[in-house]
């Protein structure tokens, strides 16, 4: 602890006495300070903790007897050492009444330096040691307080966690536990005192042999924790959960004569954890039970789908193929009028043909299982092209540049389906380009896979609406300017999905689009 430099107050109203007392205490290691009036010096008295006083008598207005008084009538300075210094006043008289005035010595004039210097020198020793005492006090009284407060906080955070510490003399066999272990056990701690045999005895009697057992391992072996769970039995008879840990301290010689540790009611933990077990169990058979439901019901609905479209296609058919024959052996028969109906039957049965069998498509990408079979994705990207340009001929124009001999491993069916929708929609929106071209072929991505692509320099679509692109019945564009399901990429993605790849598109408008496709280990 670092001690503050102690203050002397020297008051005379003569300067050349000031001057003369600063010359004599030069070398005492204090701060002087000066006043040259009773008045000034009860200013400084009021506003400086001081260690001496030294005051002439003999001064005008306001003698030293005066100020003394005045001083003691202070609590807060009342006890702050006075020698009086005079060169009048030496008699006993006078003495008494600076005695009875609170001064606590003389000093006569002339001074005599050595017994000033030791007078000092003994005020200031005590006034150091008065200020180490009371710093020392304050320090104890704040250590004192700052103890209760964390035992409070200590009993408060043990009663909130259902926590107590408990510390074993094992030389006395005595227990000491704090308060909450007491509420644990049920018992009041102002109306016993334990020992181990008591402790055990509140032991639930299943679980008695596995604490003794925990207990002589530890206190035989120190590096063995002890730590464990038992049951307890308080007096009322209701049983509690309590998790306990603790140590071992040894005396020099390496023997046990302590131990220490904390002991939790986890009683409440322990039903908690039950109950969610319990809850995790039933909703682990819920879920499975509304899986199964839900797969269940799938199946059914994609069933039903597939039946529905499938049963669609004989009647479709058979619309197309008459609408065929009455526009191939009939049509001049009917009139302008007649001719129209028909073209418009014949073109909306195609239409419902292509959506038909996209369902179809639709519902074998998930529904059927997948064969590993050698494909060539270039006789596919070619077939599927003559097929769309058959059926349309307006697409004749088109340009087509394909990549030969494009081998991989896959289900050649569910395969053919990727192509034809690809290959479909590059050449529907190609369709009203001028110079309208396809390309297909493969490079390595930036995994170094082998990545196909199928290119086309169409209308294009906006980079920013590409997340929509593999959604159900998503259309890019403006409704009836392009034919189509709205189902077709889905498909598509779902079937690369299923050969463990992965698809992507990059386009701008007016500049094409390009959709690039990997099929995993198949590829």
């Amino acid at each position: 602890m670092t001690l503050p430099l102690p203050k002397i107050l020297i008051v005379d109203d003569q300067p050349a006495n000031l001057k003369a007392l600063q010359s004599l205490l030069e070398d005492v290691d204090a701060d002087i300070l000066e006043a040259s009036s009773g008045n000034e010096a009860l200013s400084i008295v009021a506003d400086n903790k001081l260690a001496l006083i030294l005051l002439d008598v003999l001064m005008p207005g306001m003698d030293g007897f005066e100020v003394a008084s005045l001083i003691r009538g202070v609590d807060q300075i009342k006890d702050t050492p006075i020698l009086f210094v005079t060169a009048a006043y030496k008699d006993d008289l006078h003495r008494l009444q600076g005695y009875r005035s609170g001064a606590v010595d003389y000093i006569e004039k002339p001074i005599n330096n050595e017994i000033l210097i030791a007078k000092v020198t003994v005020f200031l020793d005590l006034y150091l040691a008065r200020y180490q005492l009371e710093e020392t006090n304050s320090r104890l009284r704040l250590e004192a307080n700052e103890r209760q407060i964390a035992e409070k906080a200590l009993a408060k955070a043990q009663a909130i966690a259902n926590l107590g510490n408990w510390d074993w003399d094992l030389k006395g066999n005595t227990l000491l536990w704090s308060d909450e272990v007491y509420r644990i056990f049920g018992l009041d701690p102002n109306s016993c005192t334990i020992n181990y045999a008591m402790f055990l005895d509140a032991i639930h009697p299943e679980d008695r042999d596995v604490v003794q057992s925990k207990t002589n391992l530890s206190l035989s072996n120190s590096t063995i924790p002890y730590d464990l769970q038992y049951r307890l039995v308080r007096p009322n008879g209701v049983q509690r959960i309590v998790h306990e840990q603790g140590d071992v301290l040894q005396d020099k010689s390496g023997q046990p004569i302590r131990m220490v540790g904390i002991t939790t009611d986890i009683t409440e933990r322990k039903r908690a954890e039950k109950l969610i077990l319990d809850l995790n169990v039933n909703l682990e058979k819920h879920v499975v039970k509304r899986t199964q439901e839900l797969e269940d019901s799938n199946k059914e609905l994609a069933a039903f789908s597939y039946s529905v479209a499938h049963d669609l296609r004989a009647p479709l058919n058979n619309i197309i193929g008459f609408s065929r024959i009455l526009c191939e052996e009939y049509r001049n028969g009917l009139d302008e009028e007649g001719r129209a109906y028909l073209d418009w039957l014949r073109n909306s049965a195609l239409q419902m043909q292509i959506r038909v069998n996209d369902y179809l498509n639709f519902a074998r990408s998930t529904r059927v299982s997948t064969r590993s079979e050698k494909v060539n994705l270039s006789d596919l990207v070619e077939h599927a092209i003559l097929y769309a340009k058959v059926i349309h001929p307006k697409l004749e124009s088109i340009g087509v540049s394909i990549t030969p001999c494009l081998m991989v491993r896959g289900d050649p069916d569910l395969l053919a389906v990727v192509v034809e929708n690809l290959v479909s929609n590059a050449l529907k929106f190609t369709s009203k380009s001028d110079n309208g071209h396809i390309v297909f072929g493969e490079q390595k991505n930036h995994s170094g896979e082998r990545e196909f692509f199928i290119q086309d320099n169409g209308v294009g679509f906006d980079p920013c609406l590409t997340h929509r692109l593999f959604k159900s019945f998503e259309s890019l564009h403006e409704p009836g300017e392009f034919e189509g399901s709205g189902i077709g990429l889905t498909t598509v993605q779902r079937i690369i999905k299923r050969h463990g790849g992965k698809i992507r598109a990059e386009s701008m408008v007016g500049k094409g689009a390009t959709f690039y496709f990997t099929l995993g280990k198949a590829g």
